[in-house]
């Protein structure tokens, strides 16, 4: 969560054309403390309660598969991003030392 918010932070400021403030690595310990935290919080009980209920009913089969002559129903969509936009989201990871998974994550969590 440490890292998720200082990058989601980075991005509006970068939205909002604001200079791009220091970026620190967090520690390992301050994400343990912050968890530590946040298990002995009411929301950890209404997130957990949430979860629960979400996969209580799991369906019965899944089915992830990495060849081309799966049986498995594919029902995603394609989206190609424009070049110029690949280049500056894989400068940005690169100068911020973070994955593009963890950026989109933060957008999406924004």
């Amino acid at each position: 969560a440490i890292l998720a918010r200082q990058i989601i932070n980075l991005y509006i400021e970068i939205q909002q054309n604001k200079a791009v403030s220091e970026f620190n690595i967090p520690s390992y310990l301050d994400y343990i403390k912050e968890e530590l935290i946040y298990e002995k919080s009411e929301q950890y009980l209404i997130d957990k309660q949430f979860w629960n209920k979400l996969f209580s009913d799991l369906p019965e089969e899944a089915c992830i598969s990495y060849r081309k002559d799966s049986n498995c129903v594919k029902s995603r969509q394609i989206f190609k991003v424009p070049d110029r936009l690949r280049i500056i989201t894989e400068e940005f990871c690169e100068k911020f030392q973070v994955t593009k998974f963890e950026l989109i994550l933060a957008i999406f969590y924004t």
